[in-house]
């Protein structure tokens, strides 16, 4: 049986990145990032990306940012905001999805100049498309936070036990050694709401029978991402981070769902800001995307990545 995760990743991006028939192209190397229009995601009123740093981001204790993996102009996006809360609240740490806790060692030792760029994506991922696509999309955080001295933490749970939450369960990876046992985070439980409910009509807008024997497996694995990360940004705050900005695939984030749930849920008192970068036209606020965040911004990042 082909897991749910292994459908999940390349369905999702067909859903997210889906494009219509009118609004502007926009270039993604050349269109300024800082002049995309922002939607308010409760009222969709429109703002600006000073009105939201300046009032939108400030007391927030933690900010997720949601992304389309492959979204060149969100990428540049994300770039403009972390450099203006670097320079505006010089307290601010990233934390990325595409980073796994056991190589925060090789990301410090490039943060600090001790190690190269093709040693770090070397360390990183075995495969050369891995590679390219980390160099392309994420590294650049990885320069700002170089270039302007800011922590960076490594998010996410090791690939190989989120295989085994999804092939074995959580039993399994609790009887791992406490060394072992460190680079992840169990959920207490699997959500069975409307973050379940979102996995759910994945499945099925895509022809795949919501069945447990099918569900369950992909949301263990889901789920330990979603706990692996909020309690890498918990530790994060409690290291002095002010603010916190984790950069993450936006399903782990919209509609106040995943990652950001887990947040909350640990953190009752943290302010939290979420804001998503989705690609498709220019347009006012979609009834879609209504609640889906705090902050939406359209950036037509199908079209505009084909034109790079």
């Amino acid at each position: 049986m082909i897991s749910l995760k292994m459908k999940l990743v390349p369905l999702m991006i067909t859903l997210i990145t889906g494009c219509s028939s009118h609004g502007p192209i926009l270039p993604a190397e050349t269109t300024p990032p800082r002049s995309l229009t922002i939607h308010r995601g409760d009222s969709g009123e429109p703002t600006d990306f000073t009105e939201m740093i300046a009032s939108g981001l400030a007391g927030a204790d933690v900010i997720v940012m949601g992304e389309e993996h492959d979204d060149v102009l969100g990428h540049r996006l994300q770039r403009e905001i972390v450099r203006e809360l670097i320079r505006t609240r010089p307290g601010t740490v990233i934390g990325l999805e595409m980073l796994e806790r056991d190589k925060q060692s090789f990301v410090d030792d490039y943060l600090d100049g001790v190690i190269d760029r093709e040693t770090l994506l070397a360390e990183l991922h075995e495969s050369s498309g891995a590679q390219e696509n980390f160099a392309r999309f994420s590294l650049p955080m990885l320069e700002l936070a170089r270039d302007s001295g800011t922590a960076v933490f490594a998010a996410n749970a090791p690939r190989r036990f989120v295989k085994q939450a999804r092939l074995e369960g959580y039993d399994s990876l609790r009887a791992l050694a406490d060394e072992e046992q460190a680079l992840f985070t169990l959920p207490e439980s699997l959500d069975q709401g409307a973050y379940r409910d979102r996995l759910i009509a994945l499945m099925v807008e895509n022809g795949i029978e919501p069945t447990d024997e099918r569900l369950i497996p992909g949301q263990r694995a889901q789920e330990v991402w979603d706990a692996t990360m909020a309690d890498s940004v918990v530790k994060a705050i409690d290291d002095g981070g002010e603010p916190v900005v984790l950069v993450v695939g936006r399903f782990h984030g919209d509609f106040a769902g995943g990652t950001v749930a887990r947040i909350a849920q640990s953190r009752p008192d943290t302010v939290i800001r979420y804001l998503v970068m989705v690609g498709s036209p220019t347009s006012p606020l979609r009834d879609e995307d209504r609640g889906r965040a705090d902050f939406v911004i359209y950036t037509d990042a199908r079209r505009a990545n084909d034109r790079d």
